[in-house]
């Protein structure tokens, strides 16, 4: 893993990446656009933001929205470089080798390095944490599924729609199963997706001039590009779906949310366009 990181460009935990390397890409596209550009059009935090009373609710949460997600990033990168500098020190091996995968790392570190209060503590916080997600979540899906999919115009879509999406993630399952870091891969795809697909239209109904058609094909050709990218481009994906990796050197590393981005973008812009000559 750490002969891996270095030859694609990695220098370090505390320094960033050679400029324009493999794992630059990689890590530029993952931390600074497939995340919080993902997070805007997570469709459960449009719920809420739908749900809010007033404009003045916003303003209560602004400045805990500033202050989490750097002590959340810090935290992180704490934990991965106090564990590993803990464990090589102590054992002799990195916090990959001790955990046995890279997704066990912050678990064996909170059992290991800290009280077990500690651990108690972070577990009810995460639980409640999921479970506010999960209801968002629920929320969106039963509203979605009985407005807008199953209608009495179109019954027979909207069972196949619901069949379609329980087949996708059955096969997203299997497809993991076995795999290392389930949870941060399948979030960076989930992400990516939406980020890149969805936008375009967000942005433009925050401006108040939202275009039906224009959002239909923005949405459309940023998800066919994003299964693309993702069956035959980047260097993760393509090998565990298809096998089939088209080589175009370090941008393989690039994450799904560009391509896809640039491509909703300019279909809307074109459409939008259209619309209004």
């Amino acid at each position: 893993m750490i002969g891996f990181s270095k030859s694609i460009g990695f220098t370090g935990f505390t320094s960033f990446p050679e400029f324009w390397s493999r794992a630059w890409l990689f890590e530029f596209s993952l931390l600074c656009l497939t995340i919080p550009v993902g997070l805007i059009a997570l469709p459960q935090l449009q719920t809420r933001f739908m749900l809010a009373k007033d404009s003045d609710s916003f303003k209560k949460i602004t400045p805990y929205g500033i202050i989490i997600p750097f002590v959340v990033l810090c935290s992180f990168f704490t934990a991965g470089v106090t564990a590993n500098a803990y464990y090589y020190l102590t054992e002799g091996v990195t916090a990959v080798e001790k955990a046995g995968g890279i997704d066990k790392i912050i678990p064996t570190w909170i059992n290991e390095g800290y009280p077990q209060v500690i651990g108690i503590i972070l577990f009810i916080t995460i639980l409640a944490a999921a479970f506010t997600t999960l209801n968002s979540l629920m929320h969106l899906l039963s509203t979605t599924v009985s407005n807008d999919i199953v209608t009495e115009e179109n019954k027979t879509y909207g069972i196949l729609s619901m069949v379609a999406v329980i087949v996708f993630a059955i096969i997203m399952c299997l497809a993991f199963e076995k795999q290392p870091a389930i949870i941060a891969r399948s979030t960076a795809i989930y992400f990516s997706v939406l980020g890149g697909s969805l936008l375009p239209s967000l942005i433009a109904m925050v401006r108040g001039s939202l275009n039906t058609r224009a959002s239909i094909w923005s949405f459309s050709t940023g998800v066919a590009a994003s299964l693309f990218w993702i069956l035959f481009v980047h260097f993760k994906e393509s090998k565990l779906f298809t096998g089939v990796t088209i080589d175009i050197g370090r941008y393989n590393f690039v994450e799904t949310i560009v391509p896809a981005l640039i491509v909703s973008t300019l279909f809307y812009l074109v459409f939008n366009w259209n619309a209004k000559d």
